[in-house]
């Protein structure tokens, strides 16, 4: 007789498995350690360790998103090579890649005005703590090859997050450039297995 399991009984189970992967006592003590499957929804073995591991994540509520990489991309401003994730949207191409200091993910192209960043700060990587704030500054160029710097930061919200049932997700607000503008001020909501699962303009 084939059994049949639920998306959410699934899901339930996915959380325990990464529950059982981390350590125990950094959930007791508001300390966690996030790694790039969060973000990718792919498969994580546990180790303390930031790795470009394979992506094919499509999500969003018309599964119109799609995460998938890495693979090699040259950076035409310095001729940087990164191994990059690209993230479309429809017609919206952005790539991300893990930052030097491995404590966050960041894009380096948006197809919006084709600009070219060195690495940004969008998702949080490592170690982070409840209530943990972080910021990095960096340099961007627009179509026309003109630099502006940027400023992100990105604060803990909840570090230990249940969301729609699944356990294990994480909550956290990015700032750009001080805010102010949609799009500029937002809450992410991470859960394991599904990437990204809510996006909240403040």
């Amino acid at each position: 007789m084939v059994r049949y399991i639920s998306i959410v009984a699934l899901l339930a189970l996915l959380a325990q498995e990464w529950a059982a992967k981390a350590n125990s006592n950094e959930l007791t003590s508001q300390v966690r350690f996030i790694p790039v499957e969060l973000w990718t929804g792919a498969d994580w073995p546990g180790k303390h360790a930031i790795t470009k591991n394979a992506a094919d994540l499509t999500f969003g509520q018309k599964r119109e998103k799609r995460i998938s990489g890495p693979v090699a991309w040259t950076d035409p401003i310095n001729g940087a090579v990164h191994q990059v994730y690209e993230r479309t949207n429809k017609s919206k191409v952005q790539l991300f890649t893990v930052r030097a200091d491995e404590e966050g993910l960041g894009r380096v192209f948006d197809s919006r005005g084709s600009r070219v960043c060195a690495p940004g700060f969008k998702f949080p990587l490592g170690m982070w703590k409840q209530g943990e704030s972080r910021t990095k500054q960096f340099t961007c160029w627009n179509k026309s090859g003109k630099a502006y710097t940027r400023t992100m930061t990105i604060t803990i919200e909840e570090i230990d997050y249940t969301f729609d049932t699944v356990p294990h997700s994480l909550r956290y607000r990015w700032v750009a450039d001080g805010g102010g503008k949609k799009g500029l001020d937002n809450i992410y909501v991470y859960s394991p297995g599904r990437g990204n699962v809510d996006l909240e303009y403040r």
